[in-house]
């Protein structure tokens, strides 16, 4: 197997919470931002985000963000990919970015670090009754991805979803997109 260049997010949604047992595996906590370029209040929250999460590293704290086609339908990360980006804002009826969602639930209020710092712990405080590994070969412009769901602990018989997100961390841009880029000048914000 290749290593990944692309960083893959395996998402579990669960809608019945679990206990927490002994033998629990570690949880890793998931972001799930709603931004624009063109959105002033998110060149704000998306840096104190964006800082919290590398603080904390991809073996605990996942960040998957989302572009909506508002303040601006020109944003280019909304347009890469429309259908994806206004699926997850509709499943949370999203009124306005930016917006941030850590583990299904909509809190803390973005740009916030100290309630990241609260509500991750409280999340990294309870254990998953699931281990996942992932895997993938790249050969070419395939890639083939391999997921190893293990119940640790007790689960729900119902209820799991499993999401797999392939996403690109980083994208540069010569002349950043966007309204807000361009008038304060602080380069590509989300």
């Amino acid at each position: 197997m290749k290593p990944l260049r692309l960083l893959l997010l395996l998402l579990l949604v669960c809608a019945l919470s679990f206990p927490t047992q002994v033998g629990a595996a570690q949880r890793v906590v998931l972001l799930e931002t709603f931004t624009n370029v063109s959105c002033m209040p998110c060149a704000t929250a998306n840096p104190i985000t964006n800082a919290f999460v590398d603080d904390y590293g991809p073996a605990l704290v996942l960040n998957l963000q989302y572009h909506t086609n508002f303040p601006s339908a020109t944003d280019p990360f909304y347009l890469a990919a429309p259908t994806e980006n206004t699926g997850r804002a509709t499943y949370y009826l999203l009124g306005g970015v930016p917006g941030l969602y850590t583990d299904g639930a909509e809190e803390p209020p973005p740009g916030d670090h100290d309630g990241l710092v609260s509500v991750v712990g409280n999340r990294l405080a309870t254990p998953s009754p699931l281990e996942i590994d992932v895997a993938a070969n790249i050969v070419g412009t395939d890639i083939t991805v391999y997921v190893d769901v293990t119940a640790v602990d007790d689960v729900p018989a119902s209820g799991l979803v499993l999401r797999i997100a392939l996403v690109e961390p980083y994208v540069g841009y010569g002349t950043p997109p966007g309204a807000m880029a361009v008038r304060t000048g602080l380069g590509l914000l989300c």
